[in-house]
């Protein structure tokens, strides 16, 4: 069970402006990990279901409409303990209602629980707040199952206001144990909805996910990057450009390469990260499909045109991993001879590097040159090491020193 904790949070359903749609078919209804509510066909067909659980979208919409001008109408914005339990018993029947509403009145349902739940984080909440969050969380489940990929689109996005949640007086043992549940519960079914047909879902889950304070949370979100369509992986690039401690640039640096949209993007993240425009183009280079490409970018590194690119000694560690062969072997190259790119320190990482190409490489080629310059390394350490201890020989000023 995961400590949830809790203070609000922004929803990025208006935070974030710049979640993308696209239209496609919609998509079968996600799957579902947690408590669902019970089956709500037998119950809209009884005789005396009232109009809320038969989905008379009329009636539901002039129900909406009346709780949003009582709400608009007082100046308080705290809910007295009987307004609670007639909201709880509205919400109850509109969760019986919800699959026979159309997808307007579905997603005016869940905007009024999400407006519930705000109204009971405010100061002052009434002290059975813990009843109206079960409701409230089967209307998210009724949206999040939805078939309409709107529905289930708005659904997500509000739910990002849930994560750091919390309710507005200070909760029982007991009732933070209930908080905690129904947290888990609905990021269970969110992240159910990155694996939605519909890109539309998996936008909103993305952006969603991304609110979320811990990164083993967030976390899941980041496998987006690799989604076949391009609003997904621009999503994630937008909304995981400031978490430096989940999405990295060497991540970011291979989307360079893909599609238009993605790149420019995919630019914008790195630069948000701090990378200059020299470290952009040398990691565009590093990461290029192209080998011919990738040994430009080394010889950049080998003459340092780029300038402010970074330490090349990184650059030369990120290439000798390079898939190719004779990339790896140019590595070799610039760092022997008598005037290398940059001088081994010994057991710095690009040393121990070479000690292992040395052992490892897949190339023989490769695995040879490491191996000479290793001990070409061994060697001019051993001549220093001798030259250092060498006593004074005859005739040197130092064997015969000269007397005041």
């Amino acid at each position: 069970m995961i400590g949830w904790g809790g203070c609000g949070s922004s929803d990025p359903a208006t935070t974030d402006p710049r979640l993308r749609v696209q239209t496609t078919a919609p998509s079968a209804a996600v799957a579902h990990a947690g408590t669902t509510p019970a089956s709500t066909g037998p119950l809209a067909s009884r005789p005396d279901a009232t109009p809320l659980e038969r989905g008379d979208n009329q009636a539901i919409q002039q129900e909406l409409a009346r709780l949003k001008a009582k709400s608009a109408s007082s100046d308080r914005p705290v809910l007295f303990e009987t307004e609670v339990a007639q909201l709880v018993a509205i919400l109850n029947q509109l969760v019986v209602g919800f699959p026979h509403a159309d997808e307007e009145t579905r997603s005016a349902i869940v905007g009024l629980a999400r407006d519930l739940l705000i109204r009971l984080g405010a100061t002052d909440a009434p002290p059975d707040w813990a009843s109206a969050i079960k409701p409230i969380g089967a209307v998210y489940h009724a949206g999040l199952v939805s078939p309409s990929r709107q529905v289930r689109y708005a659904t997500v996005a509000s739910t990002g206001l849930c994560w750091e949640w919390y309710p507005g007086r200070t909760p029982l043992p007991i009732e933070e144990r209930i908080l905690n549940d129904w947290k888990q519960t609905l990021y269970d079914q969110v992240i159910q909805c990155l694996k939605d047909e519909d890109p539309l879902v998996r936008v909103a889950a993305v952006a969603t996910l991304s609110t979320l304070p811990i990164d083993s949370l967030a976390a899941p979100a980041l496998e987006l990057l690799g989604d076949p369509e391009i609003a997904v992986r621009c999503q994630v690039l937008l909304s995981f450009a400031k978490r430096e401690s989940l999405l990295v640039p060497e991540q970011v640096l291979p989307l360079l390469h893909s599609d238009p949209e993605v790149a420019i993007q995919a630019r914008r993240t790195l630069t948000q990260m701090g990378l200059s425009e020299a470290q952009i183009q040398l990691g565009g280079l590093a990461y290029h499909p192209q080998a011919s490409q990738r040994l430009r970018g080394l010889d950049l590194v080998a003459t340092g045109a780029l300038g402010d690119s970074g330490d090349p000694e990184v650059w030369l560690l990120r290439f000798s991993r390079d898939p190719e062969a004779m990339v790896r072997l140019r590595v070799v190259e610039l760092l022997s001879g008598p005037d290398p790119v940059v001088t081994l320190r010994p057991g710095s990482e690009l040393a121990r590097r070479l000690d292992e190409m040395a052992m490892i490489d897949p190339a023989r080629e490769v695995r040879a040159a490491a191996r000479d310059l290793v001990a070409a390394r061994k060697t001019a350490a051993t001549d220093e090491d001798a030259t250092a201890w060498l006593p004074p020989l005859p005739g040197d000023r130092r064997f015969n020193p000269i007397a005041n």
